[in-house]
């Protein structure tokens, strides 16, 4: 999965703001969020949404947290 078809999953950018603002208390603009979906989720706000994709039961694109190494 793309973090496009991950940000459109969760709803799109602007339900993502919303969200962002109502849990984080920052502002965040829907437009800075549907550039996360053509580059990548910044690494600032992945712990958010991830926590809104394990409320929703959608899964993580495969880049989207750093790998551990053994």
């Amino acid at each position: 999965m793309t973090h496009g078809e991950f940000i459109k999953a969760l709803g799109g950018a602007t339900k993502i703001a919303k969200w962002l603002a109502r849990e984080t208390g920052s502002d965040i603009d829907r437009e800075a969020i549907y550039k996360w979906s053509r580059n990548s989720v910044p690494w600032r706000w992945r712990p958010h949404l991830a926590r809104l994709a394990f409320e929703q039961g959608i899964a993580l694109p495969s880049d989207f947290s750093p790998r551990v190494a053994a």
